[in-house]
């Protein structure tokens, strides 16, 4: 099992627009380990040109090759344009997310 972050960028013109960062882990139910997108940043100017769906591709690539049995991400409740985004290229909501801020 390889675990750990993978990121991966998006150039048009040698000038970086997208990025995407793959955090893979061990999942205590499952079998074989999860992995989550954890960042997932398009350029606004190149959005719908392909490139979020291009690191979709390449994160899910890599999930694949590190034999993961899930590809998840979270998001926040405002991003409905994100949200549109990640059902048009496979993704479902399946739950919700709960956050405590801690200080220090």
């Amino acid at each position: 099992m390889i675990v750990g972050d993978r990121v991966v960028v998006a150039e048009v013109d040698e000038r970086v627009v997208g990025v995407a960062h793959l955090h893979v882990s061990p999942a205590l139910e499952r079998e074989r380990p999860a992995a989550k997108i954890c960042a997932l940043v398009v350029d606004e100017a190149h959005r719908a040109q392909g490139v979020g769906r291009a690191l979709v591709e390449a994160v899910e690539a890599e999930a694949r090759l590190r034999n993961c049995s899930l590809l998840y991400l979270t998001t926040a409740d405002r991003r409905e344009d994100a949200h549109e985004f990640y059902e048009r290229v496979g993704f479902e909501q399946t739950g919700r997310r709960y956050a405590r801020t801690l200080s220090e």
